[in-house]
């Protein structure tokens, strides 16, 4: 008792959103978002690195920025897309470029972001639930310790791998 879901704490953390969060167009541009859901790796990595910049902005990070960036992508590349792979390896590069944008300031970020890839862990196809995996490798890798506060659900995750 009084333990949360994956699925809840993503519901909570998106209802903590003061508003919808915008259109992809809109946050990143018609061409980052082409690209952040291409069939190639390379364009994906490539609209990564932008996100991650922007992240970083002149050295410093917008809280409500991230909130609103990580709000997009779970709306418009991680939810409802069953059969659009490309769109949630896209959306979960971003994740993975916010966290390494995030750098040392992940801590407060550190529960949506984990509880977004984790959700993936038990997605239908393989190839999603890989970058899921290499997502999570990603974060784990800033977050060092502090990763650590998370075993639970990180394990919960790690056993409906198939």
């Amino acid at each position: 008792a009084g333990r949360t879901s994956v699925a809840e704490a993503m519901a909570a953390s998106m209802a903590a959103s003061s508003s919808s969060p915008p259109a992809p167009h809109e946050l990143f541009g018609h061409d980052l978002v082409k690209r952040l859901c291409a069939d190639k790796q390379k364009d994906r990595k490539h609209a990564a690195s932008e996100v991650q910049d922007r992240v970083r902005h002149n050295g410093s990070v917008d809280p409500d920025e991230i909130r609103r960036i990580l709000n997009c992508v779970q709306r418009h590349f991680l939810e409802g897309h069953q059969h659009n792979t490309n769109q949630k390896k896209g959306g979960l590069i971003a994740i993975a470029s916010v966290a390494m944008g995030l750098g040392e300031d992940i801590d407060e970020f550190l529960p949506p972001i984990v509880d977004r890839v984790l959700a993936l862990f038990s997605d239908e196809d393989a190839r999603v639930r890989y970058y899921a995996c290499e997502t999570f490798h990603n974060i784990a890798k800033v977050a060092k310790g502090k990763v650590l506060m998370h075993v639970d659900k990180i394990f919960a995750g790690l056993c409906k791998l198939y």
